[in-house]
């Protein structure tokens, strides 16, 4: 029975075996955020908690506006319509999401009193969210472009390996802190910059080109008018968290 298994997998398309293996992939991440939240609960205060939520809400929608999410829809599309052209073009789109999350960081940090009363969350740790935006979206354009190319073993295990180490560091580091929220927050970007910096160099040195006025305008004119859209979708699932954080003014990242 085995064997029959083993042969059929092997005669699977390449195809069929990148959508097994990305469910297989989505189902393991998906699990093992289940299994180690009721860790994190324990662990943390219910304020503590209720702040490292507000932080990964905040996050959700501060990074529309400082990568204006060109890994997502215009990656993909591009991907199929400059098919001759893949490098330069994820290089270039990394080049963009690179000089917006600058341009946002330098926002923040020439206001950073007006912002903060507004995020409520520490200067350390908003600067900490905007450098792990670098390693996130960096491994978001490659992780297109396995897709796209059907290229799963690689995407599979960082994605695991990743999910397996934030928490299991996380924990560890919670532990024995004293802050926890932080600790919590800078473990969890720490392990993204590791696991996905190189990904960042790789795209940059492979495609050669970080500005591309063909690129950028096409990136540009097709991914500002869907920001709303994507700002919407995110506002509808963190609303309540901010709301309530707000009502009840909790000011423990200040």
């Amino acid at each position: 029975m085995n064997s029959n298994v083993i042969i059929k997998y092997k005669n699977l398309s390449k195809p069929v075996k990148a959508s097994l293996w990305f469910i297989i992939c989505g189902f393991s991440q998906k699990g093992i955020s289940l299994i180690t939240t009721p860790i994190f609960t324990r662990l943390l205060s219910t304020s503590e908690y209720g702040n490292y939520s507000i932080y990964n809400s905040w996050y959700a929608i501060i990074s529309i506006f400082a990568t204006l999410n060109l890994s997502y829809g215009v990656f993909m599309q591009g991907l199929v319509k400059f098919d001759n052209d893949k490098d330069i073009f994820t290089s270039s789109l990394q080049g963009l999401t690179t000089t917006a999350i600058l341009i946002s960081g330098t926002i923040y940090v020439l206001f950073y009193e007006f912002w903060n009363k507004i995020f409520n969350i520490s200067i350390i740790l908003m600067i900490a969210m905007f450098i792990d935006m670098f390693a996130i979206t960096a491994f978001s354009f490659w992780a297109s472009r396995q897709r796209v190319d059907f290229k799963y073993r690689n995407l599979v295990a960082i994605s695991i390996l990743n999910a397996v180490a934030t928490p299991v560091i996380g924990i560890f580091v919670v532990i024995h802190s004293v802050n926890k929220v932080e600790a919590r927050i800078l473990s969890s970007i720490v392990i993204d910059i590791i696991s996905f910096g190189y990904l960042y160099y790789k795209q940059a040195k492979k495609g050669k080109q970080f500005y591309s006025k063909r690129y950028w305008r096409y990136a540009l004119a097709f991914n500002i008018p869907l920001i709303p859209h994507y700002l919407s979708t995110i506002i509808l699932g963190q609303s309540d968290r901010l709301l309530i954080n707000y009502l009840c003014d909790l000011n423990c990242f200040v």
